[in-house]
């Protein structure tokens, strides 16, 4: 597997929020935040072979972050 599809896990401080996408949307969308010179808070909290895997681990840190749904705060980056 090329490391530009591996699927990160980002956990947003300011927005209490998870949103996951491939390493290669990630470095992409953090370029473009670079180079417009935005602020951004979203940390990289895991990288995974599988959305499975991710989706897992963000349903171990949303319980210890006190969230009852998996889906409670989290936030699908699109392809575009």
């Amino acid at each position: 597997m090329n490391v530009k599809d591996l699927i990160v896990l980002e956990w947003s401080i300011a927005q209490r929020c998870f949103h996951r996408h491939t390493v290669g949307q990630m470095v992409s969308h953090n370029l473009r935040t670079c180079l417009r010179e935005d602020k951004a808070d979203w940390l990289p909290i895991g990288i995974f072979d599988s959305y499975a895997e991710c989706d897992d681990f963000r349903e171990k840190v949303a319980k210890e972050l006190g969230y009852k749904g998996m889906d409670e705060r989290f936030e699908e980056v699109s392809n575009g």
